[in-house]
């Protein structure tokens, strides 16, 4: 008669972190690999004309550089920075586009904290949150690190890289500020700041902050306990502080955008060839064909992975639509209405987003997802 030896189970032992602790350290090469892409051609690349306008400007005197700040059509931040900047390293064209591929990288890296905090669930083991939110924060940080788009304009010296950080850092801290466990004004104050500092970067920012607040009511009217005006208050707060930051710029931004209405430019009235053409830039880059009916292909299949990903009703699926297609939406009404503004160049700020949703979404596919990633990578790497 044989016995066998059973050893008991002690069921409060969490299943090992390891997994995620390995996903974790992944970041590290796709920031390298980030920092690599970006820094491999400053000085081979030809300086278009917007960059030496960008250089020219910051070679004036500080006075002389507001004023003639005031006659271009972009707010001031970008300069400031780049003036100072150059101060420090040089106003050569290897100095400045250092400047555009180190913000770059920080994109990337906030694209990561973005997804994290944002699917993150501190009320389930680490173990549990693999797939909910480590692999596509580090999947999307991939993507953001080769997306053709990004990667051109992360080596220009113009303030897209600026905005682009901006943009995915203050998202991060408004999911701070929203964070039921935290509470605390110095988040709030944070996530302000950072708008302040984007809607000084490009007027594209003013959409931008306008879907973040309007997630902002939403989730405060629908997740927040209590009297309605205790809920708002810290996002009434924000929006007030940042209306007030701007109002020194205010009447020059007006001025701008009448001389840009009255003004003759380049960029013709919108058309759905036009549009599908630039959303097709936006996914392949630059330099290649352009095919409006693969554009508004693409433009579709970005809409249903936006749709995709809101199935899980999650606050942060939300988020991103709105994030997504309010300010598209947006800049095709005013195009229509009033001065184009459609350009591939504005819309990738939306762009990420909908690589976040990608990301979320495929991770979410449980048979599928260990082939699907690496598709999806290879798709970004080789459009």
């Amino acid at each position: 008669m044989s016995t066998t030896l059973t050893l008991p189970i002690d069921r409060d032992v969490p299943p090992s972190n390891t997994p995620t602790v390995f996903v974790r350290l992944l970041l590290i090469p796709v920031v390298l690999a980030a920092a690599f892409l970006r820094t491999q051609e400053l000085s081979t690349v030809g300086v278009s004309f917007d960059e030496s306008f960008c250089q020219k400007m910051v070679e004036f005197s500080w006075r002389e550089m507001f004023h003639r700040m005031s006659l271009d059509v972009h707010p001031p931040l970008f300069y400031i920075i780049l003036k100072a900047w150059g101060n420090i390293w040089g106003h050569g064209v290897v100095a400045g586009r250092a400047l555009s591929a180190m913000l770059g990288v920080l994109s990337v890296v906030g694209t990561y904290a973005f997804v994290r905090k944002a699917y993150l669930s501190p009320s389930t083991p680490g173990h549990a949150n693999l797939w909910n939110a480590e692999v596509p924060a580090v999947l999307a940080a991939a993507l953001i690190a080769i997306a053709p788009l990004q990667l051109f304009w992360t080596l220009q010296i113009r303030m897209y890289s600026l905005m682009l950080t901006l943009v995915v850092w203050s998202a991060f801290l408004l999911m701070r500020a929203l964070d039921d466990d935290r509470k605390r004004l110095f988040d709030w104050a944070l996530y302000t700041f950072s708008a302040s500092l984007m809607i000084h970067t490009h007027p594209y920012a003013i959409f931008v902050c306008f879907s973040q607040f309007l997630y902002a009511v939403v989730y405060c009217i629908r997740m927040r306990p209590g009297a309605i005006v205790a809920r708002m208050k810290p996002v009434l707060g924000s929006a007030f502080c940042l209306w007030i930051s701007f109002q020194l710029w205010l009447p020059v931004f007006l001025e701008q955008n009448s001389r840009v209405s009255t003004e003759i430019h380049y960029f013709p009235k919108p058309t759905m060839a036009m549009l599908g053409k630039t959303i097709h830039e936006l996914w392949v880059g630059t330099g290649v064909p352009l095919s409006s009916t693969t554009g508004l292909m693409l433009m579709q299949a970005s809409f249903l992975i936006l749709l995709g990903a809101m199935i899980a009703r999650r606050p942060a699926d939300f988020f991103l639509f709105v994030s997504a297609a309010f300010p598209v939406a947006a800049a095709i009404v005013i195009s229509t209405f009033s001065q184009p503004i459609i350009y591939a160049r504005y819309f990738m700020f939306s762009q990420v987003f909908v690589i976040v949703a990608a990301s979320v979404l495929v991770c979410r596919l449980p048979r599928l997802r260990l082939i699907l990633v690496p598709v999806l990578l290879a798709i970004a790497a080789f459009p």
